[in-house]
């Protein structure tokens, strides 16, 4: 990685957010949306429009916690007795998914060092996977600032004993939590999609600003 992209900060990255988001949508509330692990730098895009004065009336979260419990075999068992047989299914089918895509990754990147001598003439793909690189590494240093902001956390099958009293600690307002039907690693699919849109659009249409 060149040096300015190991020196890569979280707030960075949320200013430049901000700055795409005003100029394509200036001068409005701003709703924000996240899923999983980009939970921090939502959090972060929350600290900075708060500092400014910008309203945000609502971040919803797709199954985004901070440092989760891990239930390790019991949520496993759990999820067996709920879900049956296609659970185990649906865990295998995505591991292996999980596994082909790593994979790829990993021969990419290998190939990327061979056929690459220098960083002036490396492909857009190895620069791409640096940034990923960075990014997660300045995820796993962060820490979030308290916020009142107003949260709604949406909520898998699958993820429904895990509970949000890390994101208490700094979401200081409240979750209020809506189940989603499904598997994690399937809520962006049918019929699971509509399922989570629906929801969303319920929300704004009863809350409206």
């Amino acid at each position: 990685m060149t040096p300015k992209i190991k020196q890569l900060k979280l707030e960075d990255i949320a200013t430049k957010f901000i700055e795409d988001m005003e100029s394509i949508a200036p001068n409005i509330p701003y709703y924000l949306i996240t899923y999983c692990g980009d939970l921090s730098l939502t959090i972060e895009m929350v600290r900075q429009l708060e500092k400014k004065g910008v309203e945000i009336p609502c971040i919803f979260l797709i199954d985004a916690f901070w440092k989760p419990e891990d239930w390790g075999f019991h949520l496993h068992w759990y999820n067996l007795g709920q879900f049956g047989i296609s659970y185990l299914v649906e865990k295998i089918k995505n591991n292996l998914f999980v596994r082909r895509e790593k994979l790829i990754i990993f021969v990419n990147l290998m190939l990327g060092k061979l056929s690459f001598s220098d960083e002036k003439n490396s492909s857009r793909y190895m620069k791409d996977i640096n940034l990923l690189k960075a990014l997660m590494f300045a995820r796993n240093k962060y820490s979030p600032q308290p916020s009142q902001v107003k949260v709604v956390l949406f909520l898998s099958q699958e993820y429904r004993l895990l509970n949000t009293s890390k994101l208490n600690e700094f979401l200081t307002a409240g979750i209020e939590v809506e189940e989603i039907p499904g598997y994690h690693h399937t809520l962006f699919q049918e019929p699971y999609i509509q399922k989570l849109t629906q929801k969303l659009q319920d929300y704004l249409d009863n809350n409206p600003h």
